[in-house]
């Protein structure tokens, strides 16, 4: 009786198992995604993180874009753009400099573009240089 017994409780859990592979395989799966997501977000390389930031120091309201970035190895950073008015360059250059991820933010320079004949006024271009320092 004593092996009945236990035969049935080992059938019992058996079939509970066939019932959570399913579900098991698809917690195993999702770990492994989450490992594979987490090893870029933690390993992301430095210019990403680097973009990122220069991103995060442009309005929202399109009136600067960026028309070249340069990132070296050594970290050392040049950011070209366009914009509508000298403030819209000094805000960014203030955002810049903020940045706890940013050092030597300078201004290189700031003038007007060329005369557009479509454009009602002219643009104006600036270079910023900086130095990015890993975040940590």
């Amino acid at each position: 009786m004593d092996w009945l017994g236990r035969r049935r409780v080992i059938a019992s859990l058996e079939a509970s198992l066939a019932e959570l592979k399913p579900a098991t395989e698809a917690a195993r799966s999702a770990l492994e995604d989450l490992a594979f997501a987490r090893k870029w977000y933690d390993q992301r390389p430095r210019p990403l993180e680097c973009l990122r930031e220069i991103t995060l120091a442009f309005p929202d309201d399109n009136s600067v874009w960026a028309t070249a970035v340069g990132i070296l190895e050594d970290g050392k950073v040049t950011l070209s753009g366009r914009c509508g008015s000298q403030s819209a360059a000094l805000e960014i250059l203030d955002r810049l400099k903020k940045s706890q991820l940013f050092s030597r933010v300078e201004l290189q320079y700031i003038r007007q573009g060329a005369q557009d004949a479509s454009a009602a006024r002219r643009e104006m271009l600036f270079a910023i240089g900086m130095t990015f320092a890993e975040p940590r």
